[in-house]
């Protein structure tokens, strides 16, 4: 049966995502509707296609007459651009200013997917930026080149305590930093170590000990990859679309 074409059409879909499961809840515009909870699908493309058309159907709604929101969270924004390409109006929410009301502490993916569709309806929640896959690569870019700067330092951390705490390190060890902590500044400590190899064999476990740090120094030296990468955009496509995020190749 078709609806009163001067009827208000939105249908308000709340999805509480997760990384297996997403809670889906749906709100009619009538003011006095109330949401209803549909289910649980599974967080891939293919079930969430199927179930926003499947729902579309059911209510005799066209695509972009559904008005879906979710919360950011790890799961990444595939899924509103996703909606966006099918013609679905989507909003990515931020969680830390979806309103609460006090005392209201009891949280389940059936209660949080209807409180989303609901509060969408009222107009209460606050979207944020939906980034294209080209804005995101920037975003992955620093934020491993964030990570990659934080695992070289603390591999060469280990490796000077080690070299420290063996007495095997003198200052011009200390004061050498990138690769001349590989090269200078640990060669004087690997022959050192050769040498007590001969005259005490507990030595050899220490030896084992130290290559194995000295190759993870090496392993995590990929900032310059990345930095290789990073250098692909020019700063000003870097500054529009990684607003925010810490990289020194701004």
């Amino acid at each position: 049966m078709k609806t009163n074409s001067s009827a208000p059409r939105t249908l308000y879909l709340g999805l509480d995502v997760h990384k297996e499961k997403t809670s889906v809840a749906i709100l009619e515009s009538a003011r006095d509707a109330e949401p209803r909870y549909y289910g649980d699908i599974n967080t891939s493309m293919h079930a969430l296609e199927r179930t926003i058309r499947k729902i579309a159907k059911s209510n005799d709604r066209d695509l972009s007459d559904l008005h879906v929101c979710y919360e950011a969270s790890g799961c990444g924004f595939w899924i509103a651009r996703r909606l966006l390409q099918m013609g679905v109006r989507c909003e990515v929410i931020a969680p830390s200013l979806i309103p609460t009301k006090s005392g209201d502490r009891v949280k389940t993916d059936k209660r949080d997917s209807m409180k989303l569709a609901k509060s969408l309806r009222s107009n209460d929640l606050v979207p944020v930026n939906i980034p294209d896959s080209v804005d995101e690569a920037v975003r992955d870019l620093c934020r491993g080149r964030t990570d990659a700067v934080d695992d070289l330092r603390r591999a060469r951390a280990r490796l000077l305590a080690l070299l420290r705490y063996k007495s095997y390190l003198d200052r011009s060890s200390l004061r050498a930093t990138g690769p001349g902590l590989i090269g200078t500044a640990l060669y004087g400590a690997v022959r050192r170590l050769v040498w007590d190899r001969g005259a005490n064999h507990s030595s050899g476990t220490r030896l084992g000990i130290l290559f194995s740090m000295v190759l993870d120094v090496i392993q995590n030296s990929k900032v310059d990859a990345v930095d290789d990468l990073i250098g692909n955009y020019t700063p000003v496509e870097l500054r529009q679309n990684a607003v925010g995020i810490p990289c020194s190749a701004f």
